[in-house]
């Protein structure tokens, strides 16, 4: 049996551990109590050879990691389970069982009750808060259906090969985790002011910036925050690219808090903090579009509201759904237990800084701010909740960009027009680009769309999307046999056919005519195509 799958079977009969705060903790003994260390070394030895990315640091990591995330796919009682049409995992967990509500109830029956806010129902809503995350209630294709029931909440289950991408379990937690010695840069592009506060919210332009590597990140959020040094406490939300921990390269919403300035705390559901109440909104989860070049602007309102008259806890705001809270008893009267201080709003990413270079990984939509709606991204509508109850716009931020000529910051915006309110533009990349810039991607110009070969990268025409070639120009489809190829109606679909003398035989693999006796029978190009997007789909999956 293949040692993986040996490893994996025997974590099924392991006992279901209980998520609570300090589930750093893993208690190696009784780990290798269960399984021998000689085969905790195989399981990692293989991993190491076969997992993406892999970085665990030491076998006893690779336990810690495993026996965690063993721990996490089995908190709470699952009432229905489904995978979204991007085939990510979803267990809809009974909201009074998740471990975060058990470990911090004070003996309650159910999780706290939102608070009422009728100014929520005024912010623009463009689709449905589930179906942002795929929740659209179509069956998946073992015909469950895709959205959880009443008193139950998604929660994202990850391979545990996204784990592996991190040399400790610590690491996981950490907002910016360890860098295997290497050297890395923490950037900013961010508007703030001091203010005492008690909810923060903005509307949020949301985009799929290049990031280089698995390890770095790019990112808009928002931060609620006070205090300094180890008594800062923060809880932070927006959305986020980070191949490393979510396994994609696309947005998804995150959420983060710490008590301690950074020195413990938490992404997402992962230490049994953040109470969820709500079933439409997947935290951790990719969001069903993002916005593009000179094309859709996908926005959507997100924000941090202290429960003023219930139990002050810190609740999550998407569009007008209240998701769950943070408890107050999380945090203490040097941070944010009775206000915020810092209203803060911006954009952030990581730069491991290889050789002293600054990577490509981009900001925002990957250009700079006076490329303007449709190519920068923005956040607007940016608002606090003074201590009295009333909304007001953070119509008084200063803004900082750490590194401008990389990623900058444009002018605060106070527009006349509700929609947008007070608003910023921000973003950029130090990867220079000197062609086109597509779908956050470089294309050199007369370089062809992969995926069309009658499009190109014009810079005469668009420098941010693909020029089409004229009718009867030619084009390559990359297949040999079936002759020479001509653009038809936007498409590299006219061939000239077989073209080989009727005494050879057309080779595709070999690109040439051959002799029939020399070799087998004729390879059919649809089927040679189809055998190449075919070795494609196998080799392009994380390993996960």
């Amino acid at each position: 049996m293949h040692r993986t799958l040996l490893f994996l079977l025997l974590l099924i009969t392991l006992p279901t551990m209980v998520l609570a705060q300090g589930l750093h903790s893993v208690d190696l003994a009784a780990a290798l109590e269960r399984v021998p260390f000689t085969q905790w070394l195989n399981a990692y030895q293989q991993s190491a050879m076969t997992v993406t990315d892999f970085n665990v640091a030491s076998v006893e990591d690779f336990i810690e990691i495993t026996e965690f995330h063993h721990a996490f796919v089995n908190d709470g009682e699952i009432i229905h389970s489904f995978r979204t049409s991007r085939g990510d995992r979803i267990h809809c967990i009974d909201i009074a069982t998740q471990a975060s509500f058990v470990a911090q109830s004070r003996g309650e029956a159910s999780p706290h009750i939102a608070p009422v806010a009728a100014a929520l129902t005024s912010r623009n809503r463009s689709v449905p808060t589930a179906e942002r995350f795929g929740l659209d209630g179509t069956p998946d294709t073992d015909g469950k259906l895709r959205a959880c029931p009443a008193g139950s909440f998604p929660k994202l289950i990850p391979p545990v090969n996204n784990f592996y991408r991190f040399r400790t379990l610590d690491d996981i937690f950490q907002k910016v985790p360890a860098a295997s010695n290497k050297e890395y840069t923490h950037e900013y592009t961010h508007a703030y002011q001091y203010a005492n506060y008690t909810g923060e919210i903005a509307d949020f332009n949301v985009w799929a910036p290049f990031v280089e590597s698995s390890n770095e990140f790019s990112l808009a959020q928002l931060w609620v925050a006070n205090g300094d040094g180890s008594n800062l406490q923060t809880v932070e939300t927006g959305w986020q690219v980070y191949q490393g921990l979510y396994g994609n390269d696309t947005a998804n919403l995150f959420i983060f808090y710490t008590p301690d300035g950074y020195q413990s705390g938490c992404y997402n559901l992962t230490c049994g903090a953040f109470v969820q109440t709500d079933n439409s909104v997947v935290i951790g989860g990719p969001f069903d579009q993002v916005s593009t070049i000179n094309g859709e602007q996908v926005n959507v309102t997100i924000g941090f509201i202290r429960d003023e008259s219930g139990d002050h806890d810190w609740w999550l705001v998407l569009d007008d759904t209240w998701v769950g809270y943070y408890p107050n008893d999380l945090f203490d009267n040097e941070g944010i237990a009775e206000y915020g201080a810092f209203v803060d709003f911006g954009g952030e990413l990581i730069d491991r800084h290889p050789n002293g270079d600054h990577t490509a990984t981009s900001m925002g939509s990957g250009l700079f701010p006076d490329a303007g709606y449709g190519y920068a991204a923005y956040i607007k509508k940016a608002q606090y909740i003074n201590l009295d109850g009333e909304y007001r716009d953070a119509d008084e931020m200063a803004t900082q960009a750490t590194v401008p000529e990389c990623w900058d910051i444009g002018p605060l915006n106070n527009d006349a027009d509700v929609d947008w309110g007070v608003n910023f533009f921000f973003g950029g990349s130090c990867g220079e680009c000197n062609g086109c810039l597509i779908d956050n991607q470089c294309y050199l110009n007369g370089q062809p769309n992969p995926d069309n070969a009658c499009q190109i990268c014009d810079l005469a025409q668009s420098e941010f999307t693909w020029t089409q070639i004229p009718d009867g120009e030619s084009c390559n489809d990359g297949l040999f046999c079936n002759g020479s190829d001509t653009c038809d109606e936007g498409d590299c679909s006219l061939h000239t056919g077989n073209p080989c003398d009727e005494d050879l035989r057309c080779d595709e693999q070999l690109n040439q005519c051959v002799d029939p006796d020399d070799s087998d029978d004729l390879i059919d190009p649809d089927q040679a195509q189809q055998s190449r997007d075919d070795e494609d789909d196998e080799g392009s999956g994380c390993g996960c």
